[in-house]
């Protein structure tokens, strides 16, 4: 049984779903990778603690910082 997820992780996976390939793994590639990143900011969120759960960040822009920060 699926627990309830918030509306931006299942809008975020239904989005690369519809523009990937039928049988593309990539969705739940990027999916498993942003719930991997906030696992990590939770024990140690290096200035993002308002990032904590990255799926109810309200700014896009704040998102971005995030991942510039990894690159």
């Amino acid at each position: 049984m699926r627990t309830h997820e918030p509306p931006t992780r299942s809008a975020f996976r239904d989005y690369l779903i519809a523009e990937n390939k039928t049988g593309s793994n990539k969705a739940a590639s990027y999916v498993r990778a942003m719930d991997l990143l906030q696992s990590l900011l939770t024990e140690k969120p290096m200035g993002f603690e308002d990032c904590r759960d990255l799926w109810r960040v309200a700014s896009a822009g704040r998102n971005h910082e995030v991942l510039k920060m990894l690159a």
